[in-house]
């Protein structure tokens, strides 16, 4: 019985999703494969012989799965106990996880009586989640989910949507059905959020900042969970000692970055330009020639090094080495992204955030010094598929936002907080 129910939901689940996937798989090939169609048409070809294959063979699947679901033996799978547990997916880049662990822990303590498992990332998992401040288990995000072990599994994107819901076990959660409901008629009403996956993204940020919310905000529907713009719980990292190995003192150096996650370009348009960081790097340090400039960045093919940095950490640090230099730096430089969501969570201080192709009032915390242009008076995120490769108004590489937002308009708001933080 046990072996039937999941190879039938396996198969109706998955088709049900099929579209939303396949939406998932052609953005992803138009930018990767933008001057090789033949390869994005080919993986399509294969990925959909796969999906057949899924449909068509899922015994054999679920034979393959017995024997290698060895990380999550712990799932108690029998279909005839009400587990009381929900499942949480996050999905997104570093930033985007950060956001819905906040969402993830207030719905927790919304919802104390039930068990919610969380499913991260794996440097998250192991540095930013202490499980014990959860009232469920922690995953990594690559391990192996059962749905049919839980009574609902929600994958947060933008927003949190229900992507299984154990119909027997829902009215015994209670309390909880009246949020299932609510998640369900907010998909029923805009579906394009859903359906299109990350192109929607440009919209799902204008219709947040209609409603006067910003990123963090966007999961609370209806602002059901009224979740605030501050972090709801301190995360339990375990600070390095970086800044002693690299002889930098505790509030005394700037931290800068150019650079954002690997579903983007390193010439993203989101980023500010070389020129400009060196630039600014400069006048700094005119100015003010003991403050320690480091710069942060994954590795040096994607954040080259910058001029007149005084230590560069670019393909150095660990995950909670990023944490330590984000919290004890006075000041952050930085265009919009996940070391900005990081420090903001830490309480870190303020950071300098140059803003392009996404909105400023949407993803701008409010202690920080927002900066964008005027070149363009509308964000395009996501306006077209390459919008992080083309610029909309001049239609080459080189964004005319970013661009004329000048290292001269940029300055006197860092030597204005550099400033006040030494006096």
């Amino acid at each position: 019985h046990v072996i039937w129910y999941k190879t039938t939901y396996q198969q109706a689940s998955f088709m049900r999703d099929y579209f939303e996937k396949l939406n998932g798989k052609v953005e992803k090939y138009t930018k990767k494969y933008s001057k090789h169609p033949q390869k994005a048409a080919l993986r399509l070809a294969l990925w959909n012989i796969l999906c057949c294959f899924r449909t068509m063979h899922s015994d054999t699947e679920h034979n393959i799965n017995k024997n290698n679901d060895t990380n999550i033996s712990n799932i108690n799978i029998n279909t005839n106990v009400i587990h009381h547990r929900i499942a949480i997916l996050i999905k997104g880049g570093i930033g985007d996880q950060i956001i819905g662990c906040n969402y993830a822990h207030i719905l927790s303590k919304r919802y104390p009586e039930i068990k919610m498992d969380l499913y991260i990332k794996k440097v998250l998992h192991d540095t930013f989640i202490d499980p014990l401040t959860w009232n469920g288990r922690v995953y990594e995000e690559k391990e192996k989910l059962l749905e049919h072990a839980y009574d609902v599994v929600i994958q947060l994107d933008r927003y949190p949507h229900i992507l299984f819901k154990e119909s027997e076990a829902l009215p015994k959660l209670q309390g909880f059905i009246y949020y299932i409901n609510m998640l369900q008629k907010f998909k029923h009403c805009f579906n394009n959020f859903f359906a299109y996956e990350t192109r929607f993204d440009g919209m799902t940020a204008a219709y947040g900042s209609i409603l006067g919310k910003k990123r963090i905000q966007q999961a609370d529907i209806n602002s059901f969970l009224s979740i605030e713009e501050n972090f709801s719980y301190n995360p339990p990292v375990k600070y390095t000692d970086i800044c002693e190995r690299y002889n930098i003192s505790h509030y005394n150096f700037i931290t800068v970055h150019r650079g954002c996650d690997t579903t983007h370009t390193s010439n993203s348009m989101k980023l500010w330009p070389m020129k400009h960081y060196n630039a600014l790097i400069e006048n700094i340090k005119k100015r003010f020639p003991h403050i320690i400039i480091v710069q942060m960045g994954v590795n040096s093919q994607r954040c080259p090094a910058m001029e007149g940095i005084d230590v560069n950490l670019v393909g150095k640090t660990s995950f909670a080495d990023v944490c330590s230099l984000l919290k004890y730096s006075f000041l952050h430089i930085d265009s919009e992204g996940g070391f900005v969501h990081i420090r903001h969570a830490l309480n870190g201080g303020r950071s300098v955030v140059l803003f392009g192709p996404t909105s400023k009032d949407f993803f701008g915390y409010s202690e920080n010094i927002n900066l964008r242009s005027d070149a363009c008076p509308y964000p395009c995120e996501h306006i077209i598929p390459e919008w992080d490769q083309i610029c909309i108004k001049n239609n080459s590489s080189c964004p005319e936002c970013m661009d004329a937002l000048h290292p001269e308009y940029v300055l006197p708001f860092v030597l204005s907080e550099i400033s006040h933080s030494h006096m």
